[in-house]
């Protein structure tokens, strides 16, 4: 069994990675409350930023056991084309205030998963990850222009930019992960701390009386 070689330096831009997005599934999940109706939004970011820790855990696997390879492959693959995705649809759904069931989120989770098993059978799995990036970053941008917090917009946008610049460093459209190099972990960590930082802007401004 071998284990992948890192150095300490992506050791730590990776524990950051993790960090972060451990921090926003814990805030997402405890943020809660049934009585609002964006609940069930704070429920698919807290499940989505899951996706993405263990996407930074399963990448920690060793190799050489054929168990311990599918396992990092397909928690890889929850961050990739679920966790990104669908905190992008979160934060587009959070500006126009479209509040859907869990019903209807379980429905979109779905759908990530059967086109990316779609196109990886038809052998466009590469291609359907570049688009997926692509569409990922276009779909922060679009929901910060809805955000009803100024200082959210700018946070959003700014997010935006980092999770494209992180791809660009990381030579994919797929979310940065310990195998990638050291820039595109830590600029995908910013990007996904100030995203989390935009919406907790803005859920703030939902939970006040007057709204």
């Amino acid at each position: 069994m071998t284990f992948q070689a890192t150095s300490p330096l992506a050791s730590i831009a990776e524990l950051v990675l993790l960090l972060v997005v451990g921090g926003s599934t814990i805030w997402a999940y405890r943020s809660r409350q049934n009585d609002k109706p964006h609940s069930v939004l704070l429920g698919t970011w807290s499940l989505s930023s899951l996706f993405l820790a263990l996407a930074v855990i399963a990448a920690w696997l060793p190799e050489g056991s054929t168990d311990l390879e599918t396992l990092k492959r397909l928690g890889i693959n929850l961050g990739i084309y679920a966790g990104m995705p669908m905190l992008a649809v979160a934060v587009y759904a959070l500006g126009k205030r479209l509040f859907w069931s869990a019903a209807g989120w379980g429905r979109l989770l779905l759908g990530f998963f059967a086109l990316f098993e779609l196109n990886r059978q038809l052998g466009y799995g590469e291609e359907y990850t570049n688009v997926l990036g692509a569409a990922s970053v276009i779909g922060v941008l679009s929901g910060a222009l809805f955000l009803s917090v100024a200082r959210a917009r700018v946070l959003s946008a700014a997010a935006a930019v980092s999770v494209a610049a992180a791809l660009a460093f990381s030579g994919s459209a797929a979310l940065p992960v310990p195998a990638y190099p050291v820039a595109a972990t830590l600029l995908a960590a910013m990007g996904i701390a100030l995203l989390t930082t935009a919406v907790r802007l803005e859920i703030s401004l939902l939970n006040q009386p007057s709204q």
